[in-house]
């Protein structure tokens, strides 16, 4: 025979089964969302790496085509201002600046060739270099190496020099 007690306490024991029960059934849901939200969080770590990868590559790119857009335009500067020099440079050799050339003075070239007469030296008359390059086409020599007595000219049929271009 069962006493009060003993069904009071088998009672009190069956709730409080059920109530953890309960408890527990709630807490395998609670583990599963955490699993969930630790397979998000793996699968974003996951994809960290490949897309800082992605936007390091992207600025480089970025950076290399700014740098190549300013070194173009520094090249391009700096091309333009050697030409201008050598304009400027023929315009005087030639007697054409009149600022340089002074009052009464001949131009450079005569000077050079009466000069050249007088010593009986051979006339060699180099190609001048063509627009954006630095060397003469007949030998590919930078007019600052030959010879100061020699001429420039821009007339192919002018040319005396026998050198060969490289």
């Amino acid at each position: 025979m069962t006493t009060p007690k003993a069904v009071a306490a088998e009672e009190s024991l069956r709730a409080a089964v059920r109530e953890a029960h309960g408890v527990l059934k709630d807490m395998r849901g609670v583990l599963a969302e955490l699993r969930q939200e630790r397979r998000a969080v793996e699968q974003l770590l996951d994809g960290i790496p490949g897309r800082v990868d992605e936007r390091i590559e992207r600025q480089v790119v970025k950076g290399l085509a700014e740098l190549g857009t300013q070194t173009d335009k520094a090249m391009r500067a700096s091309v333009a201002r050697v030409i201008s020099e050598f304009d400027r440079l023929a315009e005087l050799f030639l007697g054409k600046d009149e600022e340089a050339r002074g009052e009464g003075r001949e131009p450079l070239e005569t000077l050079i060739l009466r000069n050249r007469e007088a010593a009986g030296a051979p006339e060699i008359v180099h190609l001048s270099p063509t627009t954006g390059s630095p060397y003469t086409v007949c030998c590919s020599r930078s007019p600052f190496d030959i010879p100061r007595t020699d001429r420039l000219t821009e007339d192919p049929g002018l040319v005396t020099c026998t050198g060969t271009p490289s």
